[in-house]
């Protein structure tokens, strides 16, 4: 199979496993608690690496993961990030302080 042919099979195969992935973000699923299933979306990237081989399936990969990132990647919080949103006002200053135990005791009236 010539490179042309192959970087072509594997564009339509990482734009099929996107697909599969907003079809899946579109379906409300009301058992969900935030979290997302997607249907199948990896069997086109496994079908282009049984089919060009690992390099391409590994870059197939690659270059979905790129993707599913860029349209909506998250990161956790870190202390740096907290401080930069501090910074530009949008974060209360003092984080809300944890009851302790004897605390909550005191205000359930146990």
């Amino acid at each position: 199979m010539s490179k042309t042919k192959k970087i072509t099979l594997s564009a339509v195969l990482v734009a099929l496993s996107f697909a599969l992935v907003v079809v899946s973000k579109l379906i409300p699923a009301p058992w969900m608690q935030g979290g997302s299933v997607t249907i199948a979306s990896m069997v086109p990237i496994i079908l282009a690496s049984l089919l060009l081989g690992t390099k391409w399936g590994l870059a197939c990969g690659l270059v979905f993961s790129l993707i599913q990132m860029m349209t909506g990647f998250y990161p956790p919080p870190t202390p740096l990030w907290r401080t930069r949103v501090r910074r530009a006002g949008i974060a209360p200053r003092r984080s809300p302080r944890l009851m302790t135990k004897s605390a909550y005791c005191r205000t359930a009236g146990m």
